[in-house]
């Protein structure tokens, strides 16, 4: 549901509803950068997608980011990384996700949601 971003023969990249890319809020360039991302990694061939900084999106845009990058893992890559900085661990993760939580330069735990629903 994020709208597409175009790349103009310029090279510049704009909104489907014209807005420069300079002129959105963080989190709408964070996710132009990340389809600009999945789309490049795709035509290339990869096999993974990093994704940096998921934090600058709000609660709502953290969980659509999560259910596509479950969907791109299943669909096209081996593995999709997402990377935030959180205060604290989300609550519940999409099936077919696994949470590594870091603290201190280490993980802390993981966490399979599999292994939640389980519980």
């Amino acid at each position: 549901g994020w709208p597409a971003p175009e790349i103009t023969a310029e090279m510049e990249v704009v909104r489907e509803d014209d807005l420069a890319y300079g002129l959105l809020s963080e989190s709408a360039q964070w996710r132009i950068s990340a389809l600009v991302a999945d789309a490049i990694a795709h035509m290339a061939g990869m096999r993974v997608l990093l994704l940096d900084r998921m934090d600058v999106l709000d609660i709502p845009g953290r969980a659509q980011c999560l259910e596509w990058a479950r969907k791109l893992g299943q669909d096209s890559y081996d593995a999709v990384l997402l990377f935030a900085t959180l205060k604290e661990p989300p609550a519940r993760v999409p099936s077919g996700v696994r949470l590594h939580w870091m603290q201190a330069g280490e993980v802390a735990f993981s966490q399979d949601a599999t292994e939640e629903a389980a519980a």
